[in-house]
């Protein structure tokens, strides 16, 4: 139609014009909206009474594309603007978010033109104010109109203070007007103003008042909620996992025509509200029952069960979402990745990094090589499945990389034990002048302790402190760092220096395994009933350095009666590797026998157990000389662990020497 009009060369009818602007303005067809605009310059039609219709269509037009600007220099060639054209310019400066230009136009409007303004004057620049002052102003000028019985006007100013903090005004605003001419957009403005500012109480109890008592013990609507009310309601209960007045709202409003009327926003809100209060059965139950349901309703199912770990229903209900035709997005995918990460899902991952690609080619956004997020979120979870060459190979990929994509890779790497390779990539976020964070910082002084590299985990230390991002954890993986790389002293140096609140179980663990690994087992304990008095609790790292300790300092009876009482006193049940400890411990004792039978019957001796155990009481048969007991337990070992059969017998080999002639 435009280009029809272009190619008539002269002017249209104004009733054209104007549908043409309109359709403009309703589409945010901006570049077609300038072509008419330049055709009605060039034909000379901007004369006259039908002039005034279509400039004021211009102004809308501009005013709907965000181009306020080009709406005055409209408005300012008007010779005569109408009552519409005040209005409309008015709307394009609130559109903008410009509240003193809408309510310099009004003044303009009033003293300079001497327009009169209506309704939609009101309600134009009320929805422009900025600040509870400006809103104030408008509102005095409303009273001196006499438009405050008009609930449209009314309103829009309970929505302005609502919008500027001012919710003492807007409830005065609200109670002042006649209890009939308060409609539900009326209620739903206030019950807003409460909702967004973080009043659950208020705007619940302002919303229960939408009821009435019926006379017969029940209750109906004075003011039926409408679909908007009810999710500005429901939604707040999700903010405040406000489980029993989400519920009380559901069970209230299930028969009310809102629902019927918009069905899957409303379920959706729910399913939302139910699962962030942790009620992800009701949610699931209220999913089931929708009717119909849109992708933002299948996205809030899968982000409950996100949420709360529940990754095999997630994965469950992805499938079903897909043999129903429902197309997932980005918003879907992130938390079908998470999914996999949690359950290790490695063919599920392979798929879904299919399914991305495949769909990138349609919607470019999902493209692992421009978007962060979602190549992040990949990266992230072929490390959780253990798959660090596929993980690599997607970073490898990406373009477009952040220090969340970095950090990503970082502590890939650094989980799996290539601290090495974790360095590298350290090293090259730092020549793509990406600036680290305490996440990155955190990973690479763990790459540090695993490679064992004091120098570059002294230099991270250095670089976290003068970059000013010391926290509990920095501070904890610091002593982490240095416990394991033998510095001990900087070790406790950092740990000391820390606020006792801060030290964690892991900051703890480190140094007494620190010192057990030196062989100063009196400190060792010393530090270990620190922290009980402090109030951490030894979990299974701890105790694995403290009988670790026990066994390279002799200390037997210590040893014995720390796991003897490890599940009492710590709730920590002995593991494979406090069993292999006290092997240890009962062998350098020369308690053989006792070693023998502790490993045969722990977990360790049961369906193949532990290597080490079994190599340890072998150890022990070699320093005592005992070739009769080695040869059997040699056969044991072999017989549950093939692989260590060389190790096997060279320890017998050794046995056998040690052994008196």
């Amino acid at each position: 139609m435009v280009a029809c009009v272009e190619r008539s060369g002269v002017a249209a009818e104004a009733s054209t014009y104007a549908r043409l602007l309109q359709a403009c303005a309703r589409l945010k067809a901006l570049s077609q909206g300038q072509r008419i605009h330049a055709h009605i310059l060039s034909s000379h039609s901007s004369s006259g009474s039908s002039s005034t219709l279509v400039l004021n269509h211009l102004i809308n037009m501009y005013g709907k594309c965000g181009r306020v600007e080009e709406a005055r220099a409209v408005f300012a060639s008007m010779e005569h603007p109408n009552l519409v054209s005040w209005n409309t310019i008015i709307a394009a400066h609130a559109a903008a978010g410009d509240g003193r230009g809408a309510l310099a136009v009004f003044r303009a409007m009033q003293l300079e033109a001497s327009v009169v303004p209506d309704r939609v004057s009101f309600t134009s620049v009320a929805n422009a104010c900025g600040s509870a002052r400006e809103a104030r102003i408008i509102h005095a000028s409303v009273a001196a109109r006499g438009f405050l019985d008009d609930v449209i006007v009314c309103t829009a100013l309970i929505t302005a203070y609502c919008r500027c903090g001012s919710l003492g005004e807007a409830r005065a605003t609200f109670d002042a007007m006649a209890p009939r001419a308060r409609n539900v957009v009326t209620w739903t403005a206030l019950i807003a103003g409460y909702a967004q500012s973080g009043h659950l109480e208020e705007a619940l109890d302002l919303f229960w008042s939408m009821a009435e008592h019926d006379g017969g013990g029940g209750e109906t609507w004075s003011v039926a909620p409408n679909a908007v009310t009810i999710v500005t309601v429901v939604n707040l209960c999700a903010e405040f996992a406000a489980l029993d007045q989400g519920k009380a709202i559901h069970d209230r409003c299930i028969h009310a025509a809102a629902i019927r009327d918009d069905p899957v926003q409303i379920g959706t809100s729910l399913v939302t509200m139910y699962a962030k209060c942790g009620s992800i059965e009701d949610a699931r139950l209220v999913f089931d029952s929708m009717a119909e349901r849109n992708e933002v309703s299948w996205n809030a199912m899968l982000s409950g069960y996100s949420q709360h770990g529940h990754g095999a229903q997630l994965l469950h209900l992805f499938r079903a979402m897909l043999q129903g035709g429902v197309q997932p997005n980005a918003v879907t995918l992130l938390p079908v990745v998470n999914a996999c990460s949690s359950l290790a899902q490695l063919r599920q991952a392979d798929d879904i990094h299919g399914r991305i690609v495949l769909q990138s080619r349609d919607t470019p956004a999902l493209s692992l090589r421009t978007n962060a997020v979602v190549g992040c979120a990949l990266c992230s979870m072929y490390a959780r499945c253990g798959s660090i060459d596929e993980a690599a190979a997607v970073f490898a990929g990406m373009e477009q990389r952040n220090v969340v994509s970095w950090n990503a890779m970082i502590g890939a790497y650094a989980q799996h034990g290539r601290g090495r390779l974790a360095l590298a990539v350290f090293g090259g976020m730092q020549q793509h002048g990406v600036k680290p964070d305490a996440i990155t910082l955190i990973s690479v002084l763990d790459a540090c302790a695993g490679a064992g590299d004091a120098r570059r985990g002294s230099q991270v230390h250095g670089w976290s402190l003068q970059l000013q991002l010391r926290s509990a954890a920095l501070d904890n993986a610091a002593v982490n760092m240095y416990a394991k790389s033998g510095r001990v002293a900087a070790a406790r140096e950092v740990f000391e220096a820390m606020d006792s609140q801060r030290r964690t179980i892991m900051s703890w663990s480190a140094m007494v395994a620190a010192y057990a690994g030196v062989g100063h087992a009196e400190e060792a304990f010393r530090l270990f009933h620190a922290m009980q008095r402090e109030g951490v609790r030894p979990n299974h790292v701890t105790l694995i350095s403290i009988l670790g300790a026990c066994s390279h300092a002799g200390m037997l009876q210590a040893g014995c009666s720390c796991f003897a009482s490890m599940a009492a006193d710590y709730g920590v049940w002995p593991r494979e590797e406090h069993t292999g400890c006290v092997v240890d411990m009962l062998g350098r004792a020369g308690w053989v026998e006792q070693a023998h039978r502790l490993v045969q019957r722990s977990g360790a001796g049961g369906g193949g157990g532990d290597a080490q155990a079994w190599m340890a009481v072998l150890g022990a048969c070699s320093q005592q000389g005992d070739t009769l007991r080695g040869t059997c337990v040699a056969s044991s070992l072999i017989a549950r662990h093939p692989q260590a059969a060389a190790a096997a017998y060279v320890a017998l080999s050794n046995s056998k020497l040690a052994a008196p002639s």
